[in-house]
């Protein structure tokens, strides 16, 4: 069985999407400008396309071609929080939680997940900088891997080295619960959640993005190329 991002035995529901949560989160440090990362061809050319379905959608007057709907598009950027919670005492040194600025940023856990064993969820919040208590709609989540394929008891973790994974009913599902349960044990979080994951809204006459890298420098031998 593989066990991808967006394999539905590791998105856990919980039991208490209706309540507050009374964590407490201490601040991660996000380290440089998600400028600096690339989008994939593969992804600009979803966008894009994504971007013109979007527009007919709400305005099924605009005759509009693809070409002027798509050329000199403004982008605004979003900010991103992650929020690291442990299931397992003395899997994480302590919950945080990690604010990009905006447009994203990377983040990395080696000195955050300091446990051999146990589980902690994973969490995302996507935020406009003008309103961020508003719940953005019309989300798209997209997870770019970065690291290679690993069979570990006879399961294959990670989704390959490129591989670029539609994750957006997986962020809105977790989102409603505790998030994305992962494990430390054998690095298996390493495998399912390192990499750069795009996040996309669209609104007429623009699009807004976001974009976080996630890798542990702590663990070696795994990445793909170009990706240390």
């Amino acid at each position: 069985m593989r066990f991808l991002l967006i394999a539905s035995a590791v998105f856990l529901a919980s039991c208490n999407q209706n309540k507050a949560d009374s964590t407490h989160y201490s601040e991660g440090q996000v380290l440089k400008s998600s400028k600096e990362f690339k989008i994939p061809r593969e992804l600009k050319e979803r966008i894009h396309q994504e971007y013109i379905k979007y527009v007919h959608d709400e305005d099924p007057s605009n005759i509009a071609t693809e070409e002027e709907l798509t050329s000199q598009l403004p982008r605004e950027y979003l900010e991103v929080d992650m929020f690291l919670k442990q299931l397992n005492e003395g899997t994480l040194d302590e919950n945080k939680v990690f604010r990009s600025p905006r447009g994203g940023g990377l983040v990395d856990l080696s000195d955050t997940v300091i446990g051999e064993k146990g589980s902690f969820f994973v969490k995302f919040k996507i935020k406009d900088p003008q309103a961020p208590d508003e719940e953005i709609s019309n989300l798209k989540s997209y997870y770019l891997s970065e690291v290679k394929e690993r069979l570990i008891d006879g399961k294959t973790y990670g989704s390959g080295c490129g591989s670029l994974v539609d994750i957006s009913d997986a962020v809105l599902k977790t989102n409603k619960g505790n998030g994305l349960r992962v494990n430390a044990k054998d690095d298996r979080y390493f495998h399912t959640m390192a990499g750069t994951y795009i996040f996309v809204n669209y609104a007429m006459e623009k699009i807004r993005l976001a974009a976080l890298r996630i890798q542990d420098t702590s663990i070696s031998g795994h990445e793909c190329p170009g990706k240390n």
